[in-house]
């Protein structure tokens, strides 16, 4: 369970990086639909860092975990 969240953290970060290249090749101007989709992924990394240490830490982390998916959906689907 461990590498899943490390998998979803290096993920997040490389779409993150991603994000940087698609905005630089003015993708937005064509697709401005799509602008939601980068930046609530940077918002990821803290909640994602911090569920990995501490599954790396703690064997049963699920109690900290509760709280994840109404952080992301709160930041993912708010106006930037």
């Amino acid at each position: 369970m461990n590498f899943r969240i490390l998998a979803a953290l290096l993920l997040s970060m490389g779409m993150g990086m991603a994000g940087n290249v698609v905005h630089r090749a003015d993708f937005f101007l064509a697709h401005p639909y799509m602008g939601w989709l980068f930046p609530a992924n940077e918002f990821l990394y803290g909640p994602l860092f911090f569920l990995y240490v501490v599954s790396m830490l703690n064997r049963k982390f699920w109690m900290e975990a509760i709280f994840f998916p109404a952080f992301y959906t709160v930041f993912a689907f708010s106006s930037f």
